[in-house]
């Protein structure tokens, strides 16, 4: 063998094992990628974990118990509380009856206020939209190019992937 037989030969196995590193890099991120998309599909985690289900329907059955106590008590002390507040409410005029209406605001204060609701309205929704559009951004694959890219190929064995010795390959 001559040296530059030696050479293209080192030089052979090193692309192959390039190519092994990239391709397991590749099959890696791939792994990875189904595993993001797998955490949004609500049967599969069902499957996967199935005492996480109980536990979550029991939380929202606690959750909504809560919030029925919650409606119950408002609305059966509903009269006292009225009356409760009435009380206070003729005790505050009482006191300080320069304190009991409200003045009315300006023209300018009320289409400067309606405004400002508007553009805070508006930035959010961007805000939200862009979060969103991310967000899908980050979970969904990304488009496959126009057309495919060509393979070069110098020579037909070239095409044979070889898998180098450990410590063949000399750097």
């Amino acid at each position: 063998m001559t040296h530059l037989e030696i050479h293209r030969d080192q030089v052979e196995r090193r692309a192959d094992l390039l190519r092994e590193r990239l391709m397991s890099t590749i099959d890696l991120l791939d792994q990875r990628r189904h595993g993001l998309l797998n955490v949004l599909n609500v049967r599969e985690q069902a499957q996967r974990h199935p005492a996480v289900l109980p536990m979550g329907v029991a939380g929202a059955a606690l959750a909504l118990s809560g919030v029925v106590a919650v409606t119950v008590r408002r609305v059966s002390t509903r009269d006292a509380r009225l009356r409760r507040e009435r009380l206070d409410a003729i005790w505050r005029l009482w006191q300080h009856p320069d304190r009991v209406a409200r003045r009315e605001r300006g023209v300018i204060f009320r289409i400067g206020r309606a405004l400002l609701v508007s553009a805070a309205t508006a930035a959010l929704g961007v805000l939200a939209r862009r979060g969103i559009q991310r967000a899908r951004g980050a979970l969904l694959p990304a488009a496959a190019p126009a057309r495919p890219p060509q393979l070069l190929v110098a020579e037909p064995r070239a095409l044979v992937p070889r898998v180098a010795e450990p410590g063949a390959i000399r750097r």
